[in-house]
């Protein structure tokens, strides 16, 4: 079950302290996230019972209350003398009027008259004197502790102003305006401790808000009706003032106007019918007397025009003329014209001619002192005509400025009869106070309470548990620097991992003294625990150290000995264990095995074994002892050890590791012993096993599942080249199998684990 597939790979990558080691950043992984999340499950689970026990308390110590609520239609309507100079209403302005009015209603000048209509300063619920409820005087208690209180200057000292600001305060935390949905209805909701209470609070102060719109409605009234008066005199007065300013302009430039129009003007259309009329006239008594003139002058009677027609002597004349002619043309018919009467007949026609052409004469010198008349009309109206033009366009250029002076005063006279008629709609307005809202729905007690809310108090409860569950287990995640998988090691490290050793069944309490991280492991019989694997060979603890020599003999192709070292990279991670155990397995298979302690600082391998020597392999090196003297064969079996005694003042260990005679002595056991097993100092803290490295046919490290931190390992092997070269591969010591099932998502589930586990006993 524990059992690492082991895959030798020469070509190693170098590895540096550099690398990072939070593996969370490389990517999601949601089955490592449910893994976690199953490792800390316990924790969360804790948590939230703690935070669910806590909620519930909450609830129970809690104050009930009851919330009551009332629905109010804001409407849109103004006072319509404001209404009509306003611009249109539209989407924007009808929500922006719901909220302001929200913010009415949650002002204090509302609050202040619910205060007084329902007399809640006498209420022990608002005024401060009721006794405080537990979560009371826990949060009273906390703020207490407030540092910053020391340093607040002191409040009002009047009594009577504190309880009305406590009064104000705590029905500010009573009530609650809220608007419904997109409708103009806004709800008031009030919480106290009493259901009748609640409905009277909000219905009363749906009702303090009503009164005070009307309040404020006549008010506005009042304040837009004095504003018109004022407005109206000074419009009265600019009127006035405008009017004036027309007729003394009007009076100053002789503007004297007759049906809307200046006598100049009248005079200058005048001037131009007659000057039209006089030269027609002219025309016409010049054609009249050319006529006549030119009838003169011809001598011909017949040849009469109508001009001379018109004349009544000529007319009679012509009669008499006509009838002298018919007597004598009937004269010379009977007697001839030669006759005596028909020759007097032919002297009265003469003369009648001669007549006619003396009136003919006086008619034209007639005609002829009119045509003089009309001449010298027509001559004195054009003179009128020219000085008319004159003051006709100098009264013109006046007349413009005069047309500005009367739009003003039209202007003026047009919005004082505008601000007149809206004065008088605002007087009417004030005299019928009217609110724009009314209450739709009233209130009503509740039949439940609505505080505590048990079930949302509850899921917060199991809310703010999971969020510190998984906090915790996020901040273990984020700060477990430790290896838990061999997936882990080989990614990290560079070295194949060859198995899994599991935590024995021995092993004890933690020692406080093995320094952060790291812990110590005190067998309670070191025998046991030192063969551990020659009393349970078919364990899976076993199962990883012969995959340990499989990949020795797979590694190491040299002729002779395998002499392979182990480590670790801190003090107490198991390798004098793991060395004695692997050891011990190995001369159980047959094979000659020595065992070397070559840990000349705390020999923890000869303590293990259960040795108390009197010289160790220090001696030998020291060539103080031979090895003769100090190699100790296990009773039995091919396993013979070379013990070590701790000298605290040896400080040249690492040059006694890596001297000749330590290569000398390893040539000499190589010569009897098939494995020659060292069990080194770690690398982290001393140098001597990075020293003796080159002694080495290879080299296992050993890693404590779940102890030390990564970057230590990793700085241990990186900090020396020829320890990473000599690597045969890692091994995880000390795993906790149930642990590890949650660091491997991609395991075997309950039924294959336990048809695997039937190879191991």
């Amino acid at each position: 079950m524990l059992q690492a597939n082991p895959r030798f790979d020469h070509s190693r990558t170098p590895i540096g302290p550099e690398k990072d080691d939070v593996l969370l950043l490389k990517g999601i992984d949601i089955v490592a996230i449910m893994a976690a999340a199953r490792r800390h499950a316990k924790t969360t689970a804790i948590s939230v019972g703690v935070c669910l026990t806590l909620a519930l308390i909450f609830s129970l110590v809690s104050v009930v209350k009851f919330t009551a609520q009332t629905s109010i239609l804001i409407g849109n309507k103004q006072i319509r003398a404001l209404q009509d100079m306003s611009a249109q209403s539209n989407l924007a302005a009808e929500n922006a009027l719901v909220d302001n009015q929200i913010e009415v209603i949650k002002g204090e000048r509302v609050m202040l008259a619910a205060i007084r209509g329902m007399k809640l300063k006498d209420d022990p619920e608002f005024n401060g004197t009721e006794p405080p409820s537990i979560v009371t005087i826990v949060t009273r208690f906390i703020m207490a502790l407030n540092p910053m209180r020391l340093f607040q200057p002191a409040g009002e000292s009047d009594p009577d102003y504190k309880m009305l600001r406590t009064v104000v305060r705590r029905l500010s935390d009573a009530v609650v305006v809220s608007r419904n949905g997109k409708s103009n209805v806004v709800q008031i909701a009030v919480t106290v401790k009493s259901p009748k209470k609640a409905a009277r609070i909000a219905n009363g102060y749906a009702a303090a808000y009503l009164n005070d719109q009307i309040a404020a409605r006549v008010e506005a009234a009042k304040s837009a009706g004095e504003w018109f008066r004022a407005r109206l005199d000074e419009l009265r007065e600019q009127s006035a003032k405008a009017n004036r300013a027309v007729e003394e302009y009007r009076s100053r430039n002789n503007l004297v106007s007759a049906n809307g129009q200046l006598m100049t003007d009248q005079q200058l259309t005048q001037l131009n019918n007659d000057l039209t009329q006089a030269a027609a006239e002219v025309v016409s008594k010049q054609a009249q007397y050319d006529n006549l003139k030119a009838l003169v002058e011809s001598g011909r009677i017949d040849a009469i025009v109508s001009e001379a027609l018109n004349n009544s002597t000529v007319t009679q004349l012509r009669q008499s003329q006509a009838e002298a002619t018919k007597r004598y043309n009937e004269i010379v018919s009977r007697v001839g014209p030669k006759h005596e009467q028909a020759l007097r007949q032919k002297r009265q026609v003469e003369d009648n001619e001669k007549l006619i052409f003396q009136e003919l004469r006086r008619f034209l010198s007639g005609f002829q002192s009119e045509l003089a008349v009309a001449r010298e009309r027509r001559e004195q109206l054009s003179r009128r005509l020219a000085e008319s033009t004159v003051t006709a366009n100098s009264a013109n250029a006046a007349l413009v400025q005069l047309r500005q002076l009367e739009q003003q005063a039209s202007a003026v006279q047009s919005l004082y009869q505008s601000f007149l008629q809206r004065s008088q709609e605002t007087m009417q307005q004030e005299s019928y106070p009217m609110s724009d809202a009314r209450v739709i729905a009233d209130a009503a007690p509740p039949l439940e309470p609505s505080q505590p809310r048990v079930v949302l108090i509850a899921a917060a409860g199991v809310i703010l548990g999971l969020g510190i569950g998984v906090g915790i287990g996020a901040y273990r995640e984020v700060s477990d620097r430790a290896y838990r998988t061999a997936d882990q090691v080989e990614e990290d490290l560079g070295v194949d991992v060859v198995g899994l050793l599991p935590l024995l069944d021995t092993v004890v309490k933690t020692n406080n003294n093995a320094g952060p991280g790291l812990r110590d492991y005190r067998p309670v019989q070191a025998v046991d625990l030192g063969k551990y694997a020659i009393q349970h060979p078919f364990s899976s603890y076993s199962e990883t150290l012969r995959a340990m020599k499989i990949a020795m003999d797979m590694r190491l192709t040299v002729d002779g000995a395998k002499i392979v070292g182990v480590v670790s990279s801190m003090p107490r991670e198991g390798k004098s264990t793991v060395s004695l155990n692997l050891a011990g397995l190995l001369a159980l298979q047959g094979s000659r095995v020595a065992l070397v302690d070559a840990d000349l600082r705390e020999a923890g391998l000869t303590s293990l074994a259960g040795l108390k020597p009197a010289v160790g392999l220090g001696e030998i090196l020291l060539d103080q002892a031979s090895l003769g003297d100090v190699l100790v064969s296990e009773p039995g079996s091919s396993l013979a050890i070379i013990p070590a005694t701790v000298k605290h003042d040896l400080f040249l260990s690492g040059d006694l590791i890596s001297s000749p005679t330590m290569a000398a002595l390893l040539k000499n056991l190589s010569s009897y012993y098939e494995y020659v097993i060292l069990d080194l100092p770690p690398v982290g803290p001393v140098v001597d096993g990075r020293a003796a490295a080159h002694l080495l046919d290879g080299l296992f490290m050993i890693v404590e599942w779940g102890a030390v931190p990564r970057r230590v390992v990793r700085s241990a092997i990186a900090s020396s080249p020829a320890v990473h070269e000599k690597l045969i591969g890692a091994v995880m010591n000390n795993v906790e199998v149930d642990k590890l099932k949650t660091y491997e998502p991609y395991g075997l589930d309950s039924k294959q684990e336990e048809i695997f586990s039937r190879y191991y006993r």
